[in-house]
């Protein structure tokens, strides 16, 4: 059984918490394994005995390779690297070696699957990959007895291990991900990438992904928009836009075409689609198209169990917010039969078939939407089911057909909206998501391996696993500027409710 030399200095098997804690950050990383078919079990169990024992067996097919067990190491030093880098018996071992543990610097994963875990340990194998050099150069090194070039990877080459690609995709889908880890390398790795450019060449631009990808990337630079500090990269990713213009400044831009796409960017109005793809027919229960997808994805709900109004909690975030420049007003809330919007299945869960909810909408200001051209606005309604439960439900209406809901401004700033609304005052929206929902077993999330990181990408909003939208129709389920659409009913005005039901906790 092989066994590096330190074993029993990272590896405290004597330790019960030590040991119990390990088996307990294996059980994600086993999960993720299962999801790839090209691990098997044989494998899994050989890691899964490395990762907590930290044994294998030398020469054996399933053994864990020489990187990964750099990367599953307990502790990190660059004593320890020395002594395991050893173990490559060729240039062509250690080039990969250094070629994969600077991947693993700024590899793109979720948080529970990334076995370097903490920044201390992604810094320490950085700071051993590059060995002091500041910016990337072809030289050859002295590295385990080879000669091998002072910066891992190679640039402008067609293979995968191109460090100039790799780093433009990886950055790309870190920005616009949500559920991004915080730990990564991107912003260390700047000046290496800058300085990679002057060994490109144009050809790298004969690849329309590698322009629509840098295209993309310059946009998110020069039109950033910030996430909310409750997601783990958030300020990560400010600190990278605001290390990458600095860069711009000091390096520039080796290649024309690049040159070219980055003052592209800077006038790049990315959602003037938003205003142009508008269709001039109104919006009626006779022509509109039914889009249950859309409406699963743009409607959200909440119990609300808080004293204070949740109109004006709503109002006063989105105001904050620069989304809303309309004032608030209770008379302007009625209460108004919605029973014709809502879908049968949603009736049923209230326990109602006539639906009476009190109603606001606000029209969103063009900071919301990405556009002056259009006019969306944000309904609010609150009601009472049968259980005496108060629901407060969210979703957008138009006066016109649009694509909004696709934009990257909307999208980000509704996002945020939520978020503030959640973290800030408890206002937990949900939105209701088909997505593996079965009527034998309705509490089937999480859904199998394979499915599981579609299911992360989904969670960035909260979801209930249904099979029914909330609303009947299209893409922001209200139809914004019809006449018949809501008739108002008889009842306690707003201001009443609000302070006879709401703040007294007791619905009626």
């Amino acid at each position: 059984m092989a066994k590096f030399s330190f074993h029993k200095e990272v590896w405290l098997l004597k330790d019960t918490q030590w040991l119990s804690d390990r088996k307990l950050a294996w059980e994600p990383i086993e999960y993720q394994l299962l999801c790839e078919s090209a691990v098997n079990k044989n494998q899994i169990s050989a890691m899964r005995r490395y990762f907590i024992k930290g044994e294998w067996t030398e020469g054996s097919e399933y053994a864990p390779s020489l990187d990964t067990r750099m990367r599953w190491c307990p502790a990190i030093s660059r004593a320890y690297f020395g002594e395991m880098v050893s173990e490559a018996k060729t240039q062509y071992e250690t080039q990969y070696l250094r070629e994969t543990l600077v991947k693993s610097v700024m590899k793109v994963v979720p948080e529970e699957f990334m076995s370097l875990d903490d920044w201390h340990r992604r810094l320490t194998l950085y700071q051993w990959v590059v060995d002091n050099e500041v910016e990337y150069t072809n030289k050859q090194i002295e590295f385990n007895s080879f000669q091998v070039r002072a910066f891992p990877l190679e640039t402008s080459k067609a293979n995968r291990n191109d460090f100039s690609k790799l780093y433009l995709h990886w950055v790309a889908d870190w920005l616009h991900t949500l559920n991004s880890n915080q730990y990564q390398g991107f912003i260390i790795l700047l000046p290496f990438w800058f300085t990679s450019l002057r060994y490109m060449d144009e050809s790298i631009f004969e690849w329309d992904q590698n322009v629509k990808t840098l295209n993309q990337l310059f946009i998110y630079i020069r039109h950033f928009i910030p996430e909310h500090s409750c997601h783990a990269a958030s300020q990560a990713k400010k600190e990278f836009v605001t290390e990458f213009l600095k860069c711009v400044e000091k390096y520039g831009l080796s290649l024309v075409r690049m040159t070219e796409l980055w003052e592209e960017a800077a006038q790049n109005k990315e959602d003037e689609s938003v205003g142009r793809e508008v269709r001039s027919l109104p919006l009626t229960s006779d022509n509109l198209e039914t889009r249950l997808e859309d409406a699963f994805y743009n409607t959200y709900i909440c119990d609300y169990k808080s004293k204070p109004d949740p109109v004006f909690i709503i109002h006063e975030a989105m105001e904050s917010l620069g989304l809303c420049e309309q004032k608030y007003n209770k008379s302007d809330i009625k209460l108004v039969d919605i029973s014709n919007v809502l879908t049968s299945e949603f009736k049923s869960e209230l326990c109602h078939d006539t639906v009476h909810a009190y109603h606001v909408c606000f029209q969103l200001s063009p900071f919301y939407i990405g556009s002056e051209k259009l006019t969306v606005y944000q309904n609010i309604f609150v009601l009472v089911d049968n259980n005496n439960n108060l629901k407060v439900i969210m979703t957008e209406s138009s006066a016109l057909r649009n694509v909004v809901c696709n934009s990257r401004i909307f999208s980000s700033r509704r996002l945020f909206l939520m978020d503030t609304l959640r973290e800030e005052h408890g206002l937990g929206f949900k939105r209701y998501l088909n997505y593996t929902h079965d009527d034998s077993d309705p509490n089937s999330i999480p859904p199998e391996p394979e499915e599981y990181l579609t299911y992360l990408k989904l969670l960035d909003i909260p979801f209930e696993d249904k099979d029914y939208s909330i609303f009947i129709y299209g893409a922001y389920g209200l139809q914004y500027g019809v006449d018949d659409q809501f008739k108002v009913v008889d009842g306690p005005s707003y201001s009443d409710f609000v302070s006879k039901v709401i703040k007294s906790g007791h619905p009626q």
